[in-house]
Formats: structure tokens, C-alpha cells, sequence
């Protein structure tokens, strides 16, 4: 019925903080909270431009395998499943230490293989945000998917929904895609039910 996903500092947007990439994404969240360290000069400006615009495929692409995999927990899917979508996002995204899946967008690849070693320690760093599970749990969101359901004449079983929620600054939400909602972790600590609510009613709402 629902998952959510908690990355407070996932890679991709490091990669975009890091490089202080001007991106024109509608998905791509604020900059993270703590900020990432500011590595511009890696590139050249020139290098980061076409770096800005690699980069917004890269999320979206990180977004759609991120809905995928979690929206699959939600009904329950082989352990083979799982190895295969793990293999996939690989294919799709890259992994250190060379990135290899990004050699069609060189500025980002480089990027990606001189920002990971670093990602390690700052990732260390604690959070400023604490964990929105405990806040979720308190609610009944089976009450809310049948409110929901009622509400669009909708079988209770079609009302579904991923949460992904980043660290973030201050309170942000966006839908990605029908029934997948990109959050900051602010969000799902301040307005739980209304983010739980959004989601689901966008699995159901007529376009």
C-alpha cells in the first residue's frame, strides 16, 4: 500500500551540489542539508554546463529505478527480482569505482569518479533530521488509503504510493509520477499525513 524510501545524502544529488550545477529539473530537490562541499573547479564551466544537463537524465533515471524497486516491496516480489533490478540500476547508472554505465556523459562520469571517494566521509556526518518512520507509524495509513479510496471510488487495492524522501532543506514535495512523491525528510517529519495523503490520492485521481 505504501513505502518509503529515507536517503538523506544520496549520491546524485551530492554530484549536483558539489559541482554547484544549475539544473532546470521540476523532481530535483533543494540542496542538501548539511551542504555538500563545493568542488566547481573539478570541472571547467564549460564541462559543468553539459555536466548540468547529464545530470538531470542520471536523476531522473535514479528516480524511476527508486519507485520501481520500493513500489515492489509494497506487494512483494521474489528475491531474484531484486538481484535483477539491482543489476539494472548499475546498467543504467554507474557504480564506482568508474562509473562505466555514464561513458555517454563523460563530464558527469568523471565527476561521479572523483566525488565518490569524498561522499564517504562527509556521509558520516550526522543528519540534522531525525527519522519520519516513528511519526508515519502513529498514523493508520490503511485509514487513509480507504478514505482515499472512498473519496475516488476506487478499490482499496489500487490505492498504492512510494515516498521518496531526501535531507534535504526545508520542506519540499513533488509528485514524480503517479503515485510516486519525491519529499524532503522535513516534509515527512512536519506533514506526515498530508504527504501520505498526496501520494495515494495520485495513484487513484484521474489525470
Amino acid at each position: 500500500m505504501l513505502s518509503i524510501s529515507q536517503d538523506a545524502r544520496p549520491f546524485e544529488l551530492f554530484v549536483r551540489d558539489a559541482l554547484r550545477l544549475e539544473v532546470d529539473e521540476p523532481t530535483a530537490p533543494p540542496p542538501l542539508d548539511p551542504a555538500a562541499p563545493d568542488h566547481r573547479d573539478l570541472l571547467t564551466a564549460a564541462e559543468r554546463a553539459r555536466a548540468a544537463e547529464q545530470w538531470q537524465a542520471w536523476w531522473r533515471a535514479a528516480l524511476a529505478h527508486e519507485a520501481r524497486y520500493h513500489g515492489a516491496r509494497v506487494t512483494g516480489v521474489p528475491l531474484a527480482w531484486h538481484r535483477e533490478q539491482a543489476a539494472e540500476r548499475e546498467a543504467a547508472l554507474g557504480s564506482p569505482p568508474d562509473f562505466a554505465a555514464l561513458s555517454g556523459s563523460p563530464e558527469l562520469q568523471r565527476a561521479c569518479t572523483l566525488l565518490h571517494p569524498e561522499l564517504r566521509s562527509w556521509s558520516r556526518r550526522e543528519p540534522p533530521h531525525e527519522s519520519p518512520v516513528t511519526a508515519l507509524q502513529s498514523q493508520d495509513c490503511g485509514d487513509v488509503a480507504a478514505e482515499v479510496a472512498g473519496r475516488w471510488g476506487a478499490e482499496l487495492r489500487h490505492v498504492h504510493g512510494v515516498v521518496l524522501a531526501y535531507g534535504v532543506a526545508g520542506p519540499w514535495r513533488r509528485l514524480a509520477a503517479p503515485g510516486v512523491l519525491v519529499s524532503s525528510i522535513v516534509d515527512l517529519e512536519t506533514e506526515p499525513e498530508a504527504v501520505v495523503t498526496e501520494v495515494l490520492e495520485s495513484s487513484v485521481r484521474p489525470a
